[in-house]
């Protein structure tokens, strides 16, 4: 099994001895730099599976060395929103099992999703629904894959929220167009609407973090709810009762 690479930091001495380098600006300064370079808002939607961002030229920074990349990453995953993909072939533990060659998806992808679950403040998990092969795809083993991501996350809520000064990790779980599609989801495979309480039971039990809810209506558009107290149903659909609150959902959790 692969094991979490960790990086020691070192204080980062100029290559000729006195010289004044970046690191010897004042630590205000240099997060202030770091705000400039990576404070960036991103479009977080689906893409083929094939697809390749280019990377940002300003991630080369936690190139630099070892100090600079603490630096970095102690920015980033403090800042920056994880975006977590559901979809077929990803895994969200360290070499836990091997990912599929056709996603183009490297062992180095598969820890930095399990880095991201267990130290970012903020996630976006997307569930990925795919029509594309002409059919509509069965939710039943994504909805399992949303889980176990949410598992992951949750074993490390508790330090991260004590580590950032207990300051709350925000989260979206955006579930697409899951909801406004369960009528024809169920024509293809029934399945039982327990699938989505037991997520919810799931965001219930983690009192660190400030839970966002996501689907898409039939325009389109999206709608999010926070998970709070009596909140007002997502969708105007009856035949989806399972939306709670989290105090609501502890109340029927069983003992």
């Amino acid at each position: 099994m692969a094991e979490r690479l960790h990086i020691t930091s070192k204080y980062a001495q100029p290559l000729i001895s006195g010289r004044v380098t970046f690191v010897s600006l004042p630590g205000e300064t240099r997060n202030q730099i770091y705000d400039l370079c990576l404070a960036r808002e991103y479009q977080r939607v689906p893409l083929d599976p094939h697809y390749h961002n280019k990377p940002d030229p300003f991630n080369a920074l936690a190139q630099t060395c070892s100090q600079i990349y603490t630096e970095v990453r102690s920015y980033l995953v403090k800042n920056q929103t994880a975006y977590i993909p559901i979809m077929a072939g990803m895994h969200y533990n360290y070499g836990s099992a091997e990912l599929h060659e056709e996603y183009g998806l490297t062992p180095a992808t598969h820890d930095t999703i399990a880095a991201a679950l267990l130290d970012f403040s903020r996630v976006h998990f997307h569930l990925h629904l795919d029509s594309a092969a002409g059919h509509i795809y069965d939710p039943y083993a994504l909805l399992s894959l949303l889980r176990d991501a949410i598992r992951k996350f949750l074993s490390t809520s508790r330090d991260v929220y004590v580590e950032h000064r207990l300051t709350p990790r925000r989260v979206t779980v955006h579930v697409d167009h899951l909801l406004v599609l369960w009528k024809e989801f169920q024509e293809e495979r029934p399945m039982s609407i327990g699938r989505l309480t037991d997520v919810a039971y799931l965001l219930a039990k983690d009192r660190y973090t400030d839970w966002e809810f996501l689907s898409c209506l039939p325009t389109g558009q999206a709608r999010s709810e926070r998970l709070q107290p009596n909140p007002t149903p997502c969708l105007d659909c009856n035949d989806i009762p399972w939306f709670v609150s989290p105090s609501q959902a502890s109340s029927k959790m069983p003992n």
